[in-house]
């Protein structure tokens, strides 16, 4: 989990995170699994997608054709919903076989639920819905934001923080 107030450089990170990864390289000195990544963007998936991915490619020289495993998602996601979470391991499948590993970044995470943050049965139902995808081979990264009254924890229920964590 990334979280933070809103304008910290949050999903900086995720992409950052999400290159390091596509491309092999270290993150800030630490070791990455090379993986595919698959960036679903429910906030400003125009700037991730046509700008900042990019950007980090081209500071890091990852010349043009090793930028092919970094994926942009722009479909609404809401993986609770089996019909959103299918199609999106469809997508994945396209480019993933079964067995492989993947790298998913949830931008921003209430953006992929049902029902409120701070509800302990849309929390239970995300991270049900995300242990399915970790299953098939899935890390994830969720980033979300803290709570306007509160910077130093996470927005939503505690049982979403304790799983989060464990995942």
């Amino acid at each position: 989990v990334v979280f933070g107030p809103s304008n910290v450089f949050k999903s900086f990170i995720a992409t950052d995170l999400g290159g390091s990864v596509s491309s092999g390289a270290t993150f800030h000195g630490m070791a990455t699994k090379k993986m595919k990544v698959f960036y679903v963007a429910n906030e400003g998936a125009h700037g991730v997608g046509r700008k900042r991915i990019a950007a980090w490619m081209a500071y890091h020289g990852v010349p043009l054709e090793a930028r092919r495993s970094i994926f942009l998602i722009k479909a609404e996601t809401i993986l609770p919903n089996e019909t959103s979470r299918n199609n999106l391991l469809a997508a994945i499948r396209l480019l993933v076989e079964p067995g492989e590993d993947f790298f998913i970044i949830f931008d921003v995470l209430r953006g992929t639920m049902t029902g409120s943050e701070s509800d302990d049965e849309a929390a239970h139902a995300w991270t049900s819905a995300a242990e399915i995808l970790i299953a098939e081979g899935a890390t994830i990264l969720t980033v979300t934001h803290s709570p306007y009254s509160e910077d130093t924890r996470m927005r939503g229920h505690s049982h979403l923080w304790l799983s989060l964590i464990h995942i």
